[in-house]
Formats: structure tokens, sequence, C-alpha cells
């Protein structure tokens, strides 16, 4: 079973489902189980709730207590997903970033094209993080304040993690992200200008 959620999962905003079974007109309760993460973020995750045996009803309650400006949570209704390989999922031509602590792991998916100044928008990612929410993205390539190349694409597109599950590494996190805008819509000119730069001659002087 999967979830999809956004905002924030704790301090005063809770998901949680609860499970059933049917019996005639009744239903008997089958327990409950808190769905969280520690993110913060508009970025969509996938949570995995675990239903207990012989549960054949699931239902979400969300509660928002929290008066902080992270006070806010978004969620989906539950879905069956059937785990497939990552080579199966990614479309061979789409451009994907890809961690350079497993790159080598993954050399068959396409790299994301830097040229003549402009990063081509990533469709999808495979990151490195530690096994928590959007971890991956906490490398210095996703960050704006450290210049990186894939700093944009989460103000300038959907971001939705992913589930993974054994044998795969949990620290692999896979991404998907979508824009309306156009990928490719724009018109490239090159051309030259010259500017100004540092100053390299440093004048020297000599005390008598």
């Amino acid at each position: 079973m999967t979830v999809l959620a956004a905002g924030s999962l704790t301090e005063g905003t809770t998901l949680t489902a609860e499970y059933g079974r049917r019996t005639g007109d009744a239903v008997e309760g089958l327990g409950t189980e808190a769905l969280v993460d520690t993110a913060r973020s508009p970025s969509w995750r996938t949570l995995t709730p675990e239903p207990p045996t012989g549960a054949d009803l699931m239902r979400l309650i969300a509660v928002d207590e929290a008066v902080a400006i992270h006070g806010w949570l978004a969620f989906s209704a539950p879905a069956l997903a059937r785990p497939v390989t990552l080579s199966t999922f990614l479309p061979p031509e789409a451009p994907v970033g890809v961690a350079w602590q497993i790159s080598f792991a993954y050399p068959c998916q396409r790299q994301v094209g830097i040229v003549n100044g402009i990063t081509e928008p990533a469709a999808f990612a495979v990151l490195y993080g530690d096994g928590g929410a959007l971890t991956g993205m906490r490398d210095a390539t996703w960050q704006i304040s450290r210049g990186g190349a894939f700093a944009q694409v989460p103000r300038s597109q959907s971001v939705l993690q992913l589930a993974t599950v054994p044998p795969v590494d949990p620290s692999v996190e896979v991404y998907v992200f979508g824009s309306d805008l156009g990928r490719d819509r724009y018109t490239l000119t090159e051309g030259r200008r010259t500017t100004g730069g540092a100053v390299t001659d440093i004048p020297t002087r000599t005390v008598g």
C-alpha cells in the first residue's frame, strides 16, 4: 500500500491509518498506524503503510492542530502499488540527475545535459541520502546556496519521492519531477561579449 503526503507530518499535524475487517454489516477494528516522516516541504513523498494481517479496510485520519508556518499537510487516497525495476521504470531517453556517490552503479541512465550555460531540466533523479524523506536533495548539487546545478528543480517543478523496496539500498532515493513548462521551447542565440575581470597587475612601491 502507498499513500502520497506533502507538508509536515509532525509537530501538530498528524496522519494516521486506521485498519479494519468487514464482517457482515459490521467492521472490526484492527488497530492504527501513524504515518510520519521528518520532512517539512511541499514536495510529495510516498509513504508505505503496513496493514495488519486480515485487514480489508483502511481509512486515513488527518489532524491539523499546528499554528506554525509549516503547519499544514496534504495526502492522497491509499493505492496499491507494485514494485518494478528502475531500468523498467525510467524511460531510456529521459534526462536523469544521478548522485555522484552512486553514478557508477547506474551507468545506463542518460545524464542531464549542461551546455552553453543552460542546465537541461531533469525529469527524474536517482539520489543518495540517509534513508529519510527528501534527504538526497540535501546534496550541494541541489542547494541554491551552494550554486547547485539542479538547485532550481524544486522551485520550478513538482517533486515526488517514490518508495523503494528491498533489495535496493535504502539510501538510494528515486524522484519524479513534473512541470507544465516546455522543456525546449526557447531559442538559443550564441554570442560573445567582453567584461572586466580581476586586476592582475599590482603596482609596487619602493621605500628608500
